[in-house]
């Protein structure tokens, strides 16, 4: 059985408190990557690995059990490691789960954004998530074209507006399979979206 609510939040407190520099995606990061550990650890136990342990047990070569104890033992331990191994699995998707609360895709995936060097579109993404986009949009007086809106954004990134245009035609389109969509890509998506977070800005999406 995975961790409960309330354990999850009690230890989320508890690093927050010790580290105060650090965020809730931190915490799952680092849960996440120690319980990987274990898994590959375990995961890697043999029947011949789990039959060495059982024999240790015994230092007394007097008290050795017959084989058809030892096969006992050894299905047991097995059962047990396997019983492991499905604990660290339903971990490691409560971890999931919390984790995408923040609006955050795969851990092992997801890189933090230069963001000395970001791109046109990533810049579109990042202001679309921050809704600096809409901001614009809702304190445009009589309405703003995309035109207008990539001249305005560009005096904020020092892009080129007709850089930043095809971006912003197709950001309100739900069908993100066209090439000009800044969500086409989902690895570069979760990029913007993961670096925001560390940040400490929390999400709309």
């Amino acid at each position: 059985m995975a961790r409960d609510f309330m354990t999850y939040e009690r230890e989320l407190y508890n690093y927050l408190l010790k580290n105060e520099d650090k965020k809730p995606l931190d915490f799952i990061i680092q849960e996440t990557n120690k319980l990987k550990k274990i898994l590959d650890i375990v995961s890697q136990k043999t029947d011949e690995d789990i039959r060495n342990e059982v024999m240790e047990g015994f230092t007394d070569k007097l008290n050795i059990p017959d084989e058809k104890d030892i096969n006992y033992l050894v299905k047991t331990g097995k059962t047990r490691f396997e019983g492991t191994i499905q604990h660290l699995k339903d971990e490691l998707k409560f971890l999931e789960i919390k984790k995408r609360e923040l609006g955050v895709g795969s851990i092992v995936e997801t890189e933090e954004l230069d963001l000395s060097n970001s791109t046109a579109v990533e810049k579109i993404i990042a202001y679309n998530e921050l809704g600096i986009i809409e901001h614009i949009r809702n304190n445009a007086e009589f309405g703003i074209s995309n035109n207008a809106l990539s001249k305005a954004l560009s005096l904020l990134c020092g892009e080129r507006p007709q850089t930043l245009r095809p971006s912003l035609n197709r950001l309100s389109d739900k069908d993100t399979d066209h090439k000009d969509h800044p969500y086409h890509t989902t690895k570069t998506v979760e990029r913007v979206k993961y670096s925001l977070i560390k940040l400490g800005f929390k999400l709309k999406n």
